[in-house]
């Protein structure tokens, strides 16, 4: 380093500034030790890193991931009971996950965000499914559609269209048409609780409003014959051939049923081994050309159900970058630590390392002559150092996990009941009903 350049960061490091902390105290920053080193004096002079900086600081880890595709995968479950093993598969390979037939109670659908800690999403239950029964009735039917926390800027949730037989996301990127896709669970012919033909009113409304490209996929229970492609299956049922009319209003295709389409002919085994193709995927002709993969996939021993899930994937027009930021678990407890632990615990360490990491490596004094792959190794570097800093303090235990409906006055006669059953159990457990604390824990 020139001595200009030196001379410049000590006018400019003279004032000792602080740097407050997300989760933890502000640190005033040690000048001195950055007057004799090159890479700290070369971060300050860039914003970018400076802001990267900060967020290691608060425990944050800060990558950015491009992707010009969107994996949709479709399921029905046959309830969650069994599932997870295939769903967190599922996960792994989609962006977007279709569920259908959760048989979840509308108070039970909170546990479709419990499935993976990277995907979030909302779904409906069958409105034959009375509150009153929870617990005496099985569940039955359902449908649900997740996304991946990372594409949540690009996902808006329309909850307030659809019917208990399906649910819809509305997905923006930059460079084409919004996309609305739709998981679907519709009845079977010889339901008794539920009409195909008003689902159909229904569904055909929410398209016509719609200004954009549609993918319609899930569980159909029709059949599709080889008119609609090479893979179609038997004969067109009654209520093939009133979708059949909606595709045909809007252009629509079955694009499972071209040789686009990859693996098994069929979609449904049930007990006595008899194969039928139920599950469909309906996307918009304009979209066509931008379909890479549509797949019926594999029977496997963790898929619990007696249906086979479909994916598919589409080419977006334009790469999109995707922010990705994973906090850790545990963060530390920097109001337990004295100034003099954060010293010699911490501050020391990451000058220690920083000062050797400067000495291993041979950048351009000046950051703007840095490459992409020079400030992504710097970022990486940081990341580590300030990581491997912190790993001999206090860190946070793994707390409870809140469920969605608890409030404060759920909590306030959880506490009451805790109280009583204290002051029951100081009494000696009296269990006699002429007790008045042996009727107070009862009620509580």
């Amino acid at each position: 380093m020139t001595g200009g350049m030196m001379a410049a960061n000590r006018e400019t490091t003279l004032t000792r500034p602080t740097v407050p902390r997300c989760g933890g105290p502000s640190r005033t920053l040690n000048t001195d030790s950055w007057q004799n080193t090159v890479f700290i004096p070369n971060i300050m002079n860039s914003l970018h890193l400076l802001v990267i900086l900060l967020l290691c600081l608060c425990n944050v880890t800060v990558t950015d991931m491009t992707q010009q595709h969107i994996r949709i995968t479709a399921w029905n479950s046959r309830g969650l009971g069994s599932a997870g093993p295939y769903l967190s598969k599922l996960m792994k390979r989609s962006d977007i996950l279709c569920i259908s037939e959760h048989q979840l109670y509308e108070c039970e659908l909170n546990r479709l965000n419990e499935l993976d800690s990277e995907f979030i999403g909302y779904g409906k239950s069958s409105l034959s499914l009375k509150p009153e029964n929870y617990g005496k009735v099985p569940g039955h039917c359902g449908v649900g559609i997740l996304w991946r926390k990372s594409i949540s800027s690009h996902v808006r949730p329309l909850r307030q269209l659809g019917t208990d037989r399906f649910c819809a996301v509305e997905l923006t990127f930059a460079g084409q048409k919004p996309l609305y896709v739709v998981s679907m669970y519709m009845p079977q012919q010889s339901c008794q609780i539920s009409d195909y033909d008003s689902h159909m009113d229904s569904l055909e409304a929410c398209i016509s409003q719609w200004q954009g490209d549609t993918v319609l996929i899930g569980d159909w229970n029709i059949h599709l014959g080889p008119e609609f492609g090479p893979r179609g299956w038997g004969k067109t049922s009654r209520n093939g051939r009133c979708v059949s009319s909606l595709l045909e209003r809007h252009p629509l295709m079955a694009i499972d049923l071209t040789e686009t389409c990859e693996g098994p002919i069929y979609t449904f085994c049930n007990s006595t081994g008899t194969t039928t193709y139920i599950d469909h995927c309906f996307v918009s002709l304009s979209i066509l050309n931008q379909i890479n993969t549509c797949q019926i996939l594999d029977d496997e021993v963790q898929n619990t159900s007696d249906h086979l899930a479909m994916a598919v994937t589409i080419e977006l027009k334009e790469p999109v970058r995707i922010p990705s930021c994973e906090t850790p678990k545990q963060q530390v407890v920097w109001h337990k630590l004295s100034a003099e632990q954060i010293t010699e615990q911490y501050t020391e360490t990451l000058d220690a390392l920083t000062v050797q990491y400067q000495a291993q490596e041979n950048r351009p004094d000046d950051v703007t002559q840095w490459t992409r792959a020079d400030m992504e190794g710097v970022t990486q570097a940081i990341i580590l150092m300030t990581k491997q800093a912190s790993r001999g303090l206090i860190k946070t235990r793994n707390s409870k996990y809140v469920k969605p409906y608890w409030n404060k006055d759920l909590k306030s006669l959880s506490m009451e009941k805790q109280t009583i059953w204290r002051e029951w159990v100081a009494q000696g457990k009296p269990k006699s009903p002429d007790s008045s604390i042996w009727n107070e824990n009862q009620q509580a």
